[in-house]
């Protein structure tokens, strides 16, 4: 009974997949939000942020974006007493899609800035640090206002406000989900041949 219950979501959802007209639509403004796991790289560690992006595809190629990732308190799981009690970080650059009809790769870098506190002195002011990002990912259009994507980043930052020094919070993070897309219409100015 499951094996013909998965045979059928299988014909089904690939025939909604494969039958997709294809999503030419550029300029385009896609957005999303979700929750990114990620993994430290110093630290034996890894946390769970909320993510979202926005960007604005110019056309099949190029694209600017930007990403927004805010640290959710306790949940941290790492034996390392340098934790963030609060990391917040805004990322905006360009990308480079490849790929054909619905489907699209992506690679970009973004240059950002990351708020950051520590647990030991969370009486601190904030501390505000340069970082950047790296994302790779990819994307399916499956419809003209959807788009189901997948992407890992490597966000180089640091954690500032310690007593000692500054500590590397590198982190790989994973996102993915529904995606929205809203196709912008550019009108053409038809001129006048009075020349």
């Amino acid at each position: 009974m499951g094996k013909k219950i998965s045979l059928l979501l299988a014909i089904v959802c690939s025939t909604f997949v494969f039958g997709q007209s294809k999503v030419s639509y550029y300029p385009m403004l896609n957005f999303s939000g979700t929750i990114s796991p990620g993994k430290f790289v110093n630290l034996k560690g890894s946390a769970i942020h909320l993510n979202g992006f926005l960007e604005y595809t110019l056309d099949r190629k190029y694209s600017v974006r930007g990403d927004i990732y805010k640290f959710i308190q306790g949940a941290v799981s790492s034996s390392n007493l340098v934790l963030p009690y609060q990391l917040n970080q805004l990322y905006v650059g360009a990308f480079r899609s490849f790929g054909k009809n619905n489907w699209r790769q992506y690679i970009g870098f973004q240059p950002g800035i990351t708020v950051s506190r520590d647990m030991l002195s969370s009486y601190n002011k904030p501390q505000i640090s340069p970082s950047f990002g790296l994302k790779v990912g990819s994307s399916f259009s499956f419809y003209k206002y959807f788009n189901f994507y997948i992407d890992v980043s490597f966000n180089k930052t640091q954690l500032r406000g310690i007593l000692s020094s500054t500590n590397n919070l590198n982190e790989f993070l994973f996102s993915g989900g529904l995606g929205f897309q809203l196709p912008r219409k550019i009108k053409k100015v038809r001129y006048p041949h009075w020349l």
